[in-house]
Order: structure tokens, then C-alpha cells, then sequence
């Protein structure tokens, strides 16, 4: 198999998983009380995607790949959550940062001694951060982020949460109803800025698991590199390097 086949069948696994990844994620929801939902098989994808995305930056060496690559994760994400302004901003900065990927995967490659772990690791955070500004993006349009903007109050779903805490810990009913009723009048003027919040509040949780997403990224990429190896997809070869030196 020549590398260009090689190409065109990684940009159709990158295709397929990040329409699969926004297609899945297009049933989650934003919980009210949790914050994101958190699905398994989304997750898996997720994973898939980004480790797999910097394999092949450090494999295919040219400008187009991580141009390409960055491309349709972009327009997947704009073909489920629509070609609105702020999306449009979220795809171009994925794109910056799948050529911040490209960058930081090969200079790691560049080394006398391959080591897939650093590449791993030092190429995937800048893709791992643009999805999650994207999904954050998504969190700043969601329909909670709209309700609690035009209703001026908490959800439902806090109040029947706050009920079944105060209903193990406290007992009265009227405890939970009362912490409602309070917390929606002291929030009540910062409602107006609940989407923005909740978007920002949602990036900043992800930032924070950002390095457990890349390692995980990393033993999943770890995994498909092995696979490449025993199906021969690639190879792994020592060569002698000429290097010039200065005698004095």
C-alpha cells in the first residue's frame, strides 16, 4: 500500500469517528445539576480521534494534513450544531490548533530515537483544548443556557435535587424549598449572563481534566500504534544518520 492510500484512508477513519463523535454527542444533553452529561461511547471516540489525529501528524510530514484533518473535525461539528457565527470562530480555532498539533508532533520526530510517548504527549493537549472550546461553544447556545436566560431562575431539576439532599441530610422539605427560593433571588441578576457562564464554566472544568484526557489519549494512542505496527501499516527501521562535526 503506497503512502498516498495510506493518506486518503486516515482522513476517512478522521472523517468517520469525528462525525460519529459530534453525531453522539448531539443526544447528550447539559444536566442542570452535573453539568455535562458524561457518555462512555463518546468518550471512546473522543479518544480515538484525537490519538489517532497525531499519529498522523507525525506520520504524513506535510502543511495539508493537519489543514485537512482540522477541516473535518470543523465541519462535522458545523454540520450538528449549525453554521453560526460563533461555531464558525470555534472551527477556525480548531484548525489553529491541529497545526499547533502538526508542530509539536514533529519536532518530536525529528529525534534520533523515535519515542511515540512524547509525541503523545506533546501533540495532543492543543487538540484535546480546541474540541473543548467547541464543546463549550456548544454549552454557550444549549437550551438550558437559554432557559435559565429567559427564566430567571433555576431549574426544576435543582430544586428536586436540592429536595432529595435536604430529604438524607436534613429532613423537612421546606429546607430545600427555602435554599430555591434564595438562591434564585440572589441570582437572579446574573441570569442575563448564564450562557456565557455556563460556557466558561464548562471550558475551565474541562482544562482542569485537560492532562487526564491526554494521558488517556496517550495509552489509546500507544494502543493504535501497535496495531499499525502489526498490520504493517508502518514500520519502525534504524538507518545510519551522516552528521558533519567541527574538528579543531
Amino acid at each position: 500500500m503506497t503512502i498516498s492510500y495510506k493518506l486518503v484512508g486516515w482522513y476517512v477513519v478522521t472523517a468517520l469517528l469525528a462525525w460519529g463523535m459530534w453525531g453522539a454527542g448531539k443526544s447528550l444533553g447539559f444536566n442542570s445539576v452535573t453539568g455535562l452529561d458524561i457518555n462512555v461511547l463518546v468518550t471512546l471516540i473522543f479518544l480515538l480521534l484525537v490519538s489517532l489525529s497525531v499519529i498522523g501528524y507525525a506520520l504524513f510530514r506535510s502543511r495539508f494534513t493537519p489543514l485537512i484533518s482540522g477541516a473535518v473535525i470543523g465541519l462535522s461539528f458545523l454540520a450538528w450544531y449549525g453554521f453560526t457565527k460563533l461555531n464558525l470562530l470555534g472551527a477556525g480555532i480548531l484548525i489553529l490548533l491541529a497545526f499547533e498539533s502538526y508542530r509539536r508532533a514533529g519536532r518530536q520526530i525529528q529525534r534520533v530515537k523515535i519515542n511515540l510517548l512524547e509525541i503523545l504527549n506533546h501533540g495532543l493537549y492543543p487538540l484535546v483544548i480546541g474540541i473543548f472550546i467547541l464543546v463549550s461553544f456548544v454549552a454557550y447556545q444549549s437550551p438550558l443556557a437559554e432557559q435559565l436566560e429567559d427564566t430567571k431562575r433555576l431549574p426544576s431539576q435543582t430544586q428536586q435535587f436540592l429536595e432529595e439532599v435536604a430529604d438524607k441530610i436534613v429532613g423537612p422539605q421546606q429546607v430545600a424549598e427555602q435554599t430555591y427560593q434564595q438562591a434564585n433571588a440572589f441570582l437572579k441578576p446574573y441570569f442575563q449572563y448564564a450562557p456565557p457562564l455556563l460556557a466558561f464554566g464548562l471550558f475551565l472544568i474541562l482544562w482542569g481534566l485537560s492532562w487526564l484526557f491526554v494521558w488517556l489519549g496517550v495509552a489509546v494512542g500507544i494502543f493504535i500504534f501497535w496495531l499499525m505496527k502489526k498490520t504493517r501499516f508502518v514500520q519502525v527501521q534504524e538507518k545510519e544518520v551522516k552528521a558533519e562535526i567541527i574538528i579543531v
